[in-house]
């Protein structure tokens, strides 16, 4: 037989020849070339290689590269016909063929083929390789030849004329043995023959193996045995299930202590040599599997998993892996294609399975047997219309509680799986779930009549409807602790039930929507809910912290199953696969191509049995998991380029090309720049695991992040640039692992010629040349235009400019008017009625003109400012202010105002005061304007309304979420016309014309402006005529910081300006201030504090000096170079200075003093008629210590003033306090940086020169003065002013101070601290540092560390 299949295959060599394709190159296809297999090898990589009948096939798992021969390609393999590979020491691969060998060259797809010298007709047919004593042979027809690898020939050793060697095997006596299938051939090291054996006519030798002392045949007869000792060949004692095979081949596995047999009749047989088992399957797998008896040929890798290359079926991998699913065939096989919808145990360990087509089913677990129970199998189920069971329980009485149909029945079970029926419960309807709590007392939950309880004695306790959850369709229902049952209502909530009083709640009402169709719920041993759900996928529900968790991947499937296995891993069954959740929360899918029988599964038919197996059950079956198998996280799979694609097309190897070997062994590839469109391939090497790899790629220095593409195993990048990259790839495996990034190449694309850096150069000159000319031209042409286009702008933008600011001095000078107007009035009834009026009204009247003064005033200021105007205003400033005060004082003026028109106005606020963000001088013009618009249309005794509230979106505003400040000022006047509403707020329109309504003045400015005001304060304005008569406008502003920026608000700290004038103004006194005694004492005998007034104008300065001179010795001076002699001459405590002065102003002035080491320390306040923010930033740049604008008023200087005497004070007692202190108090160093830098160099200066002195007795004030270079009056002058002390008081205090810095550290005694710090005698100094401290010095030292 074996002859005659060696002769088609002879015969088939040259019509396969002619028909392969012609292609040098592999061509990669998704199916191998050929299903008959004859050989495998591995290579050095881990690719698996497949011998065919017709090509070479390299697999890649699910694709595979396929080599032909090419007639015109010298380098292609010599033949179709495969019959052979062998992989040698060096990791050379060799194919032999049916007309010759090759050897494949590393690194290229390019294969060296061994010629003969007699090379014709058959005599070129070889099967196989052997390496023998150093030195590769190769055998087939005609016998062995040696392989010249250097001359690329083969030299014959051992002919067999006409006749073909099969097989050849080294026994353990170091001799080669070669089989014609008629005879065995021996041969020693040198190849001599030392005898042959012939075999018997019906033991035709088709492969040998070597076993210790005897040699193992494989024959067309089962196996033989030849004894390497007598030479006899014999049956040998093999078990009787080897006989009669044909044996293709013999492969030794498990350290040879197993033959792996591939026969022709038998398909695989595994024989254990040591127990002398035969079996039909290895590791993990049944051979049943393998669909074909006619095996050619096996082959283990590397990995240990077993490749058969089959006749007709083409080749099977099993992997070498222990099955996680359907290990035992048998139970799965027995319900395999039946819908399996629920599975428990009894109390016996044997299992019971519902099904929805054939009732119940019971399994021996110990036998296999099984006993099916329905319609037609037993009498007593043969009432129900269906077989379909919903619901099985077993309790702890042993009794089997099944959800038959549409009632539910309980039986007994007896020891052989015997069911007798006990009882049967009416009126249930569907019943899916069944539990017991701790009180054996059964709940069962149906589909659409809620929740059952029966007691032990299967009496209906209690049935629960709707009245405790919202639904009546239960669709789970577990216990939850000892006395608690938790359970599911679909399309409701999760319930947590008492089982005593049966009162339910809510699991958690807030995930209501997420849960609401839950089906399944299971308790890990974390102390987590685990919930399968219609349509929204797993969530698992931390019940401690009161969390939910949804699984992504998972929200679009319905999970049905749950199970939790030994090593904390939930199982899920779906509607697709089934799913293993891992502790760390990594999700793997298993689907039928894992090895399960079907992807679809029942709701909660899941079972863990006491092994923890886990079973689930949907529409084709049963299905067994075995978490045990499941293998720790692989992270080594080895990835490798497969392809390299310049714009579409494969990159051959070729000395000088883009790539000069097999892409998978480049490392560096160095790319034209017009080769810039690439595409690369990739496979990872596992292929017991291939269905399961997703991968990811990224291209350093081009992609940003990773590239995640599945299974898809390609990357390409269009129109790369000039620059250096890395080809990174990582992959996942079947555990859900990402395994580490794996480098597979570095690329590097060249810049075009024409973007060398040189190149850019020269392009770079001739760009500027060409521009130069070109701007030459177009500058000239372009100029003119553009001078006459800018000269238009100009124009347009100064007519704008001066059209905004004439607006602007229009709605000021209207402004004028309104103060004015109230001045006007107050002042004609004190001149016409002065006599009359009471004290308290001429006190009145008074405080209403000094108001409007202080509003003319401000008008004023912002006259200087009109710079800043913008949109007919000045800008916008916002700042916290009391808006309820602030109407309430305005409406007061106009009560005063109108009431020569005996017209009232009145305030209509729900709040006693209102801080809010605003600005309060657009506010003071608006409501001005709007009440002087009412009080001159309303008639004599009319009534004027203002109103004030808070609102949210009010109408005409854009959708935001601000607050507003709504004020209505409604008047009971003449009104106006609704066909004049158009032209209200028009600037200079009048409505009221002088014949309609009396003489009525105006100018057609005030809505105009108030208009242009709420609209810059992001507001709005409307009027409307009211029912009767009048009119009322409504305004509207926002009032919440997120409504403007922050250039937009004021500064909200208070300078001490701002709070002088507030003390000025109120009723509050100074914060130090002078009492009449204080006054006394210093008039008494004091010095009084000096104060240097320059001005220029004589009753100014007369003014201000009147001011200061009850109190103060008042010097002045008419102008700067004057005040700066007098500063120097009598050093006051402070200046006040005016700005613009002849000879020098008061810029100069300040920056003069501040530069003068005598008088630097001298505040100075500068009082000028310049308002602007510019001017003020450049007094305080000069040094001011404080800027106050004319016309000022007078109690605010003289707070300032007081208040920077106060904080002189201060300052000096911090620095005279902490003087000599070698660890100053943070406060005395804040102080500090209060001084000028002139100050504290002179403090600085002075301290270090006492400090190194501090020892010499004899300092005084003529040394320190003569050391710091002073004079002994100046620094007299200089040492009170900074410290409030004479220069010996000072050095006193600061001995005293370094003393008993020095006492604290004990480490001298009094008398040397006496001489260090200069006392002299320790009664002296004692003296001295009780005068000064109130202790003594020894009592100093016990109050600080005691006796």
């Amino acid at each position: 037989m074996r002859q005659q299949i060696l002769t088609i295959s002879l015969c088939c060599v040259f019509i396969l020849s002619a028909l392969s394709d012609v292609l040098s190159q592999p061509l990669h296809r998704t199916d191998l070339s050929n299903l008959r297999v004859n050989a495998f090898a591995q290579d050095s990589l881990g690719y698996i290689w497949i011998a065919t009948a017709n090509g070479l096939c390299k697999s890649f798992g699910e694709s595979y590269d396929v080599f032909f021969y090419d007639e015109a390609d010298e380098h292609s393999i010599p033949s179709n016909l495969i019959t052979g590979l062998y992989v040698d020491d060096a990791s050379k691969l060799w194919i032999s063929t049916g007309k010759g060998i090759c050897s494949m060259a590393r690194g290229k797809y390019e294969f060296h083929r061994y010629s003969q010298s007699t090379s014709t007709g058959m005599e070129s047919f070889f099967l196989g390789f052997v390496q023998y004593a150093g030195r590769i042979y190769t055998y087939g027809y005609n016998g062995l030849y040696e392989i010249d690898e250097k001359n690329k020939t083969l030299i014959p050793r051992i002919e067999v004329d006409r006749q073909v060697i099969y097989g050849a095997v080294t026994d353990s006596h170091g001799n080669l043995w070669l089989t014609n299938g008629a005879e065995l051939i021996k041969l020693d090291r040198s190849l001599s023959l030392i005898s042959k054996i012939v075999v018997g006519r019906d033991d035709v030798v088709n492969c040998m193996v070597s076993d210790r002392e005897k040699i193992l045949l494989g024959t067309e007869n089962g196996i033989k045995l030849l004894d390497l000792h007598s030479l006899e060949i014999s049956d040998g004692d093999f078990p009787h299930a080897l006989d009669d095979l044909r044996i293709n081949q013999m492969l030794p596995v498990d350290g040879g202590r197993k033959l792996l047999i591939s026969t022709r009749n038998k398909g695989a047989l595994v024989y254990d040599m040591e127990t002398r088992d035969v079996i039909s399957r290895y590791n993990n797998d049944e051979f049943a599997d393998i669909p074909s008896v006619d095996i050619n040929t096996a082959f283990v890798d590397k990995e240990k998993n077993v490749w058969f290359g089959t006749f007709d079926r083409g080749h099977f991998m099993l992997s070498n892996k222990k099955k996680i699913f359907n290990e035992n065939k048998a139970i799965v096989n027995l319900f395999r294609n039946r819908f399996v919808t629920r599975i428990t145990a009894d109390r016996y360990g044997n299992m019971w399975i519902g099904t929805r087509y054939d009732g119940l089913a019971y399994y021996n677990t110990a036998t296999g047997k099984v006993v099916w129970y329905n319609a037609s199998t037993t009498p007593w189920l043969s009432v129900f219309n269906s077989n379909f069971v919903q619901e099985i329980y077993c309790d702890t009485r042993n009794r089997l509680w099944v959800g038959y149909g549409n009632l539910l029945i309980v039986c007994n079970i007896g020891r052989d799986g015997q069911l007798s029926l006990v009882e049967t419960c009416s009126g249930t309807g569907n019943v899916v779930t069944i539990a017991e709590d701790a009180n054996r007392r059964i709940w069962a939950g149906s589909s659409e009549n809620g929740l059952y309880i029966y007691d032990d004695d299967l009496t209906l306790k209690q049935h629960i409807t709707s009245a405790v959850s919202n639904s009546n369709n239960i669709t789970k229902i577990i216990p939850f602790s000892d006395d608690k049952m938790l359970f599911s209502a679909y399309m409701d909530n999760i319930y947590v039930i008492d089982a005593n009083s049966l009162v339910a709640s809510a699991l958690d009402a807030k995930c209501r929507k997420l849960w609401s169709n839950a089906v399944e719920l299971r308790l890990d041993a974390k102390g987590n809910l685990w919930i399968g759900t219609y349509g929204n996928g797993l969530m698992k529900y931390d019940l401690k912290k009161k969390t939910l968790k949804q699984y992504d991947p998972l929200q679009r499937n319905d999970m049905v199953g749950i199970e939790c296995d030994a090593h904390d891993n939930i199982w899920a069954s779906s509607s697709y696969g089934i799913y293993r959740i891992s502790p760390a929360d990594t999700i793997n899918v298993y689907l039928q191509q894992d090895g399960i029988g079907g992807n679809q599964y029942h709701e909660k038919c899941t079972f863990k049995d006491s092994r923890g197996h886990i079973y689930f059950g949907g529409n084709t079956g049963l299905e067994e998991v075995f978490p045990d198998n499941v293998e720790p996280v692989r992270q080594d799979i080895p990835i490798y380029l497969t392809d390299f694609k310049l714009f579409g097309n494969s990159v051959v190897p070729e000395d000088g090309g883009v790539i000069d070997r097999d892409i998978s062994l480049i490392r560096n590839l160095k790319l034209d720049h017009d080769e810039n469109v690439v595409s690369f391939e990739f496979s990872g090497i596992a292929y017991d695991c291939l269905s399961f790899l997703e991968y990811a790629y990224m291209l350093e220095g081009f992609d940003h992040t990773w590239n995640y593409i599945g299974k898809y195993n390609r990357a390409t990048y269009a129109n790369l640039p000039a620059g250096s990259y890395t080809f990174l790839v990582k992959a996942k495996n079947r555990n859900g692992a990402w395994g580490e990034p794996r480098k597979l190449l570095d690329v590097e694309v060249s810049p075009a010629p024409w973007l060398h850096p040189l190149a850019l150069s020269v392009y770079a000159v001739l760009a500027v040349l060409l521009v130069f000319l070109f701007s030459k031209l177009y500058v000239r042409l372009k100029l003119a235009k553009e001078r006459y286009t800018l000269i238009e702008a100009k124009i347009e933008q100064e007519h704008k400019m001066s059209q905004m600011k004439v607006n602007f001095f229009t709605n000021i000078s209207h402004e004028l008017r309104t103060p004015l107007t109230l001045i006007y009035a107050p002042v004609k009834m004190l001149k016409d009625k002065y006599r009359t009026l009471s004290e308290q009204q001429v006190e009145s009247n008074l405080d209403f003109i000094a108001g409007n003064v202080d509003r003319l005033l401000d008008l004023t200021d912002q006259l200087l400012k009109f710079r800043h105007v913008k949109d007919e205003t000045l800008p916008l400033k916002v700042s916290r202010h009391d808006c309820v005060h602030q109407l309430e004082n305005i409406i007061k003026l106009y009560n005063i105002y109108t009431a020569e028109k005996n017209q009232i106005v009145e305030f209509d606020c729900p709040y006693d005061s209102l801080t809010v963000i605003y600005d309060a001088d657009k506010l003071d013009k608006i409501m001005n304007n709007l009440l002087m618009n009412a009080t001159k249309y309303t008639l004599d005794s009319g009534r004027i309304i203002v109103k004030l509230d808070l609102t949210k979106y009010p109408e005409r505003t854009t959708g935001n979420d601000w607050t507003y400040m709504e004020i209505r000022v409604t008047d009971n006047g003449i009104g106006i016309d609704k066909n004049d509403f158009t032209r209200l707020f028009k600037r200079f329109s009048r409505l009221v014309t002088p014949s309609k309504y009396g003489q009525i003045k105006g100018f057609g400015i005030g809505l105009n402006y108030v208009y242009h005001l709420v609209e810059n304060h992001k507001g709005k304005i409307r009027a409307e005529r009211n029912v009767s008569r009048g009119m009322t406008f409504t305004v509207v502003i926002p009032v919440c910081e997120s409504a403007y920026s922050e250039d937009e608000r004021a500064s909200d700290d208070m300078d001490m300006k701002q709070e002088a004038e507030q003390a000025a103004g109120s009723d509050i006194l100074p914060a130090i201030p002078v009492t009449d005694d204080a006054a006394e004492e210093e008039a008494a005998g004091a010095e009084r504090r000096k104060i240097l007034i320059i001005e220029d104008n004589p009753d100014m300065k007369a003014f201000i000096a009147g001011l200061f001179s009850d109190k103060f010795d008042v010097t002045t001076a008419f102008d700067g170079l004057n005040g700066l002699q007098r500063a120097v001459e009598t050093v006051p405590d402070i200046i006040i200075s005016d700005v613009l002065m002849p000879r020098m102003d008061g810029y100069e002035l300040c920056s003069e003093v501040k530069k003068n080491k005598d008088i630097c320390h001298i505040p100075v306040i500068l009082l000028t008629a310049k308002v602007m923010d510019e001017e003020q930033i450049r007094g305080y740049d000069q040094g001011a210590d404080m800027y106050l604008s004319k016309p000022f008023n007078p109690s605010v200087l003289i707070s300032i003033v007081n208040r920077m005497m106060a904080k002189q004070d201060k300052l000096k007692a911090l620095l005279i306090s902490a003087c000599g202190a070698q660890d100053s108090v943070p406060a005395e160093k804040d102080v500090r940086l209060e001084l000028s830098p002139l100050d504290r160099k002179f403090l600085d200066k002075l301290y270090k020169y006492i400090e190194d002195n501090i020892s010499n007795g004899d300092i005084n004030i003529n040394i320190l003065s003569r050391e710091l270079g002073y004079s002994r009056a100046n620094f007299y002058r200089k040492i009170k002013a900074l410290t409030g002390a004479t220069p010996n008081d000072l050095l006193k205090t600061y001995r005293l101070n370094r003393a008993a810095e020095l006492i604290l550290t004990r480490e001298y005694t009094l008398g040397e601290i006496s001489e260090m710090t200069g006392f002299g005698t320790q009664s002296h100094f004692s003296n001295l540092f009780k005068k000064h401290f109130g202790i003594s010095p020894k009592e100093y030292l016990t109050e600080h560390f005691g006796k």
